[in-house]
């Protein structure tokens, strides 16, 4: 397990976000938005991802979506691909633009402000179970290229400290969601957050190409 290190943040930052934006599963995020420990993540996926581009001489556009406050573009830009990272939230992108030298940009990942199959890549972690799920998926193959990748993480189970169970994601509505993809890698692994309160990630990472 990877556990998140305590700090301490101002929690008037996250509320105005969450005035400004709409989330599906508003309750699950109000209860874990407090002191932002989402900044506090590992890049250490996208630094997997960085590799496997890398493996495979990839040349195009990564897109981080809800990139946040930047940390995975930045593990992007400075491995020297291409990328952009989007949020729907203008506060989280100003934030991101104070902090990295690489393009951020607002923008919703049910409608993704990219010209068809004008992607290389996409970059989805701890994002898609407050979205529209099919509707992303939809944007996602469209607006890959051919043969294009997702490297997306799905929360199968968010559990308290205290045993409540915040979120379960069924093996089916992944399944769907990943049928006509073709699946690259897979793994399964669970990651505790300290902050605002101990909870426990079961996540299932994946690979997916798109078809060519």
């Amino acid at each position: 397990m990877i556990r998140e290190s305590k700090i301490l943040t101002d929690s008037t930052e996250w509320i105005k976000k969450r005035r400004e934006v709409s989330v599906k599963n508003p309750a699950l995020y109000d209860k874990y938005a407090d002191g932002r420990h989402w900044d506090k993540h590992p890049t250490v996926y996208a630094e997997h991802f960085a590799d496997i581009l890398a493996q495979r001489n990839f040349c195009g556009l990564i897109v981080d979506v809800g990139c946040g406050c930047g940390r995975d573009v930045n593990v992007f830009g400075t491995r020297g691909f291409e990328v952009v990272g989007l949020d729907n939230s203008r506060l989280e992108v100003e934030r991101a633009r104070d902090s990295f030298p690489f393009c951020f940009m607002p923008g919703d990942i049910e409608a993704l402000p990219f010209a068809e199959e004008e992607v290389g890549a996409f970059f989805a972690i701890n994002v898609i179970h407050y979205v529209d799920s099919v509707l992303a998926f939809q944007q996602f193959k469209r607006k890959l290229r051919p043969g294009g990748l997702l490297f997306i993480h799905f929360n199968l189970r968010i559990v308290a400290a205290d045993g409540q169970v915040d979120l379960v994601t069924e093996g089916e509505t992944i399944e769907a969601l990943s049928y006509g993809w073709i699946c690259e890698e897979e793994r399964i692994f669970k990651r505790v957050d300290a902050l605002p309160r101990e909870h426990t990630h079961t996540v299932m990472e994946k690979v997916l190409r798109k078809p060519e």
